[in-house]
């Protein structure tokens, strides 16, 4: 029988521990847990993470980073600002169906988060915003879009994303609907006003 690899022992556990998080949250197991789960000695487990946070933290960044290249790939070559939002927003509701189990534990750990794990939730916050934000520039700048305000904007494009998947995962235990995607967009880009009018 072949040893494990350094690289497939890591990923072993750290789809254990993903598998444990989505079940019980980060309190609700141990690296007893993880090892059985894993199949994985404990000393192994301890040869590659010094503790349970660290691998939380871990399971929390691998996870994103997939996230965040799936998203790169699904707005890859995209240059209208309309057509990238759309695919953006579609992408973004994929993804969190896709990691429904992840972003339900997610969602239920935000309030307890200590302070690493929260740093790893606003890198990745900035790294979306930052794209959507110059999607939103670039627009204003060729005239698309009206001049408003471009991180205001983004925080209500992720919002109202955010939002639907929390309401949809957590509270309804639903599925996420892929035309939801284009309701966003069209809601973001026109509103409930039918005419043009000043406030």
């Amino acid at each position: 029988m072949t040893e494990p690899t350094t690289s497939d022992s890591k990923d072993t556990i750290l789809d254990a521990a993903q598998e444990l998080i989505a079940q019980h949250g980060f309190a609700g197991f141990s690296i007893r847990d993880l090892s059985r789960e894993s199949g994985l000695a404990k000393g192994t487990i301890y040869h590659h993470f010094v503790d349970k946070r660290a691998i939380y933290r871990s399971v929390m960044e691998r996870d994103l980073a997939h996230m965040t290249g799936a998203m790169q790939e699904a707005l890859t070559g995209i240059e209208d600002p309309v057509r990238w939002l759309h695919a953006f927003v579609a992408a973004f509701l994929r993804n969190a169906e896709a990691r429904r189990t992840h972003i339900r534990a997610l969602l239920r750990e935000l309030g307890a988060m200590e302070d690493g794990m929260l740093q790893v939730a606003r890198r990745v916050r900035d790294q979306v915003g930052a794209q959507v934000e110059d999607t939103i520039e670039r627009g204003i700048a060729q005239g698309c879009f009206r001049p408003v305000h471009p991180q205001v904007a983004v925080m209500s494009l992720i919002g109202a994303m955010n939002t639907y998947i929390a309401w949809q995962l957590v509270v309804e235990d639903g599925a996420i609907d892929p035309a939801t995607a284009d309701v966003i967009v069209d809601f973001f880009l026109f509103g409930l006003i039918k005419e043009e009018r000043s406030l």
